[in-house]
């Protein structure tokens, strides 16, 4: 691999890595928006809030960014 060809897969990397990083703020703050339109989410503590949204917006993204990955292989096959 010469050194242009080395470049270009860098740039495609860190481009699709910023694809994954504005996707998981996306839905980061989906899953945020929606928890608050929750009646009983409001009823528990900040704490608590804070945890539970921790936990689900790492399994939401990790699940969106899995099936974007699997799209975009669909696609490129």
């Amino acid at each position: 691999m010469n050194i242009v060809s080395s470049l270009e897969a860098s740039c495609e990397a860190d481009m699709v890595f910023g694809h994954m990083v504005e996707m998981a703020i996306l839905v980061t703050r989906l899953v945020v928006e929606f928890a608050k339109h929750l009646p009983e989410f409001q009823t528990i503590s900040k704490d608590d809030q804070i945890a539970l949204l921790k936990a689900s917006c790492s399994i939401v993204v990790l699940c969106t960014v899995n099936a974007s990955i699997k799209r975009a292989l669909t696609v490129l096959h």
